[in-house]
């Protein structure tokens, strides 16, 4: 029986198509795809840049590869691409820590805030006493004299600011930390600075905690010191960190940490009546 003369194609065929494609022998063009890749990661700081800069490397990569030697840019598409996930985890990480940052913030120290603003509303110390450490050694007259400013200079409380941007607003409308003057990066470590927004206007409350102040149940505020729309301060203790705060900026003091504790600023004026020692005699 004669041998079959076509039972070689099949394996002539198969031979043909392993072989490999033939290189391009023109002239290459560089990727614009990887170029693109590099000008992506290059703005690091730019939210998801390094992110769009590694998927694009990703498809140069893969073009060249299938476009047999007309395209060139390899190196760097892997540059694009190596450089885009480092990137890209390092923005995700500081994104969390950021939002970690401000949602502790709110938690821990803006919401001690709401709370201290709304029991300074209300004459007394019972309720400003219950929300400071017990290893504050505030007297009562102490947390009336300051309750007492807040009412007389700054009105009914309306709230405390939650959005950062407007925060940074309220310091740069305010003399102390107007640029050129004072910065929050002074304070010490503890020392956390809060918006309060009134009738009459917004104040600043620099409040002093006895531990890291976004440590939940533990960090608890020691001193609170009341910085007015025009600049003065007012330290809840006489002698406690606000008060060294206030001193080392040489800010203006309210005319009230000068007076007793739990008498006004200034004595109120005296009545020209018959009882009044010194009154002058009532005219006939």
């Amino acid at each position: 029986m004669s041998e079959n003369p076509y039972a070689s194609y099949p394996a002539e065929r198969r031979r043909v198509e392993a072989q490999p494609p033939e290189e391009f022998e023109g002239r290459q063009r560089v990727s614009v795809l990887a170029v693109l890749s590099l000008i992506f990661v290059l703005p690091c700081c730019v939210p998801a840049a390094p992110m769009l800069g590694a998927a694009t490397g990703m498809a140069a990569l893969v073009g060249i590869s299938s476009s047999r030697g007309r395209l060139a840019g390899r190196t760097a598409a892997i540059i694009g691409v190596v450089l885009g996930i480092i990137l890209t985890a390092g923005q995700v990480a500081i994104g969390v820590g950021v939002y970690s940052a401000f949602d502790a913030y709110r938690q821990h120290v803006v919401e001690r805030a709401q709370d201290f603003s709304k029991a300074l509303e209300t004459p007394g110390a019972t309720g400003v006493r219950g929300l400071l450490s017990r290893s504050a050694p505030v007297t009562d007259e102490e947390i009336a004299r300051l309750g007492g400013v807040v009412r007389s200079e700054l009105g009914t409380l309306v709230g405390v600011t939650r959005n950062p941007f407007e925060m940074a607003e309220t310091l740069r409308n305010n003399p102390v930390f107007a640029p050129g003057g004072n910065s929050v990066m002074d304070l010490p470590q503890n020392a956390v600075p809060v918006s309060v927004e009134y009738s009459k206007g917004t104040a600043i409350f620099l409040v002093f905690f006895d531990g890291n102040p976004m440590d939940t149940g533990k960090a608890q505020p020691v001193d609170v010191m009341l910085i007015l729309p025009d600049g003065r301060a007012l330290p809840l203790r006489g002698d406690g960190p606000g008060s060294k705060i206030l001193r080392r900026w040489g800010l203006k003091e309210h005319p009230a940490a000068s007076s007793p504790p739990g008498l006004p600023a200034s004595p109120p004026e005296m009545s020209s009546t018959p009882e009044s020692p010194g009154a002058p005699a009532p005219t006939r």
